[in-house]
């Protein structure tokens, strides 16, 4: 499934969410992606910081979605803020919704299985 993304309602949406050449920013491309990992297809005014409640949790157990280049010309991750999510309300995307009681599910398999994935290899280098 293909994912949708609406930033019409945005404020000030076309310099904000665009580039000059007509794409969404990297933000907005983070936002929207992750808007499927973390289970939250809109972000309100209501919802924001559960939304950025979500991303949050979701960069301290994975990694950072959005990536910028440092001064030595290495990728790295660049947390999403509170501010960046709330600059943001009024972005919608297709996205499917999920509690947040599902969403603490989710993460919770997430690590479960990274620290089976550690346990395998401490197992193979013994």
């Amino acid at each position: 499934m293909s994912l949708d993304v609406n930033v019409e309602n945005v404020k000030d949406w076309q310099t904000k969410c665009k580039t000059v050449t007509d794409d969404f920013t990297p933000l907005v491309t983070a936002v929207a992606f992750l808007s499927r990992v973390i289970g939250l297809n809109e972000i309100t005014k209501k919802n924001c910081k559960d939304f950025y409640a979500r991303i949050l949790m979701w960069e301290r157990l994975a990694t950072p979605f959005l990536q910028k280049l440092n001064n030595n010309g290495e990728v790295e991750g660049q947390p999403i803020t509170l501010a960046d999510v709330q600059s943001l309300i009024g972005l919608k995307t297709n996205a499917s919704v999920t509690s947040w009681t599902k969403y603490l599910s989710k993460m919770q398999r997430y690590v479960a299985s990274k620290v089976k994935e550690e346990q395998k290899k401490l197992a193979n280098a013994a």
